[in-house]
């Protein structure tokens, strides 16, 4: 394997890390070389359910374990700490997310404020308090997952649309500010990924795949994505072979945002 491409030694950190795309982009990381992946979520049952996925992967990778509810800033705080005790991080993947549907009128506050707390402030507040550790590796590294609606927004979406949007701009700041210290900031834009967020949506997975071919069309290549479609895209913004891209929101998307 070209060593541009691969990621050994190094020590990442994924938010959403039991399931969908950030359990895909744990697994790869892995895969691809890390030395250790710690793996954050809210549920410790999900993360051992990654853990797992990676130790067929690569037996040789170290998997932690920091369960945090990031929705709580205290918690948030918490994770920092035991992050910056272990002395080492090369690479922050800010996947965590949520999103709340509703038309403008029966928008709450509280979901407003759950969509901006989990989708932007904690990304904010896991790069700020991890920047240190990732100045220190001369290779640090953050990827933001947003989304297209970030850039092509749907209606009954409003608090996610903007969030979104939000973190982008936080991303391409950032890259400015921290490419000096040699932190690379990018973000990935994926569209439709068949997670178990989207299909949350549905109310059940029958209901999902009736409406699977409809999905499917809206992308020019031909299908929805998979989690793994991001988590490659994650990987190879977090390594060497993208040594000279900061500031970046790449589209993972089959082509959506040329429709």
């Amino acid at each position: 394997m070209n060593p541009l491409f691969g990621l050994d030694g190094r020590v990442a950190l994924v938010t959403g890390a039991g399931s969908g795309i950030g359990q895909a982009t744990a697994v790869q990381l892995a895969a691809m070389g890390a030395a250790k992946v710690i793996l954050v979520g809210r549920s410790a049952e999900k993360l051992q359910t990654t853990v797992s996925m990676m130790q067929i992967a690569a037996p040789k990778c170290q998997a932690e374990i920091i369960p945090c509810d990031l929705y709580d800033a205290a918690e948030r705080l918490q994770l920092i700490s035991k992050v910056v005790a272990t002395g080492k991080l090369d690479i922050l993947v800010n996947n965590a997310g949520t999103v709340f549907e509703s038309p403008l009128r029966q928008t709450t506050a509280d979901s407003w404020a759950k969509t901006m707390e989990l989708n932007l402030t904690a990304p904010f507040d896991l790069i700020r308090g991890l920047v240190d550790l990732l100045a220190k590796s001369k290779k640090g590294s953050v990827i933001n997952v947003s989304s297209t609606l970030a850039v092509k927004p749907i209606p009954h979406t409003s608090a996610y649309n903007a969030s979104k949007a939000a973190l982008g701009q936080m991303t391409r700041t950032l890259a400015l500010e921290l490419g000096p210290e040699g932190i690379r900031v990018n973000a990935v834009l994926p569209s439709i990924v068949d997670t178990p967020l989207y299909r949350g949506r549905y109310a059940d997975d029958a209901a999902f795949l009736r409406r699977s071919e409809a999905i499917h069309k809206l992308h020019p290549i031909g299908r929805m994505g998979q989690s793994i479609d991001v988590a490659n895209a994650i990987v190879f913004l977090a390594g060497d072979a993208a040594a000279w891209i900061t500031g970046v929101e790449l589209p993972v998307d089959g082509g959506m945002l040329v429709t």
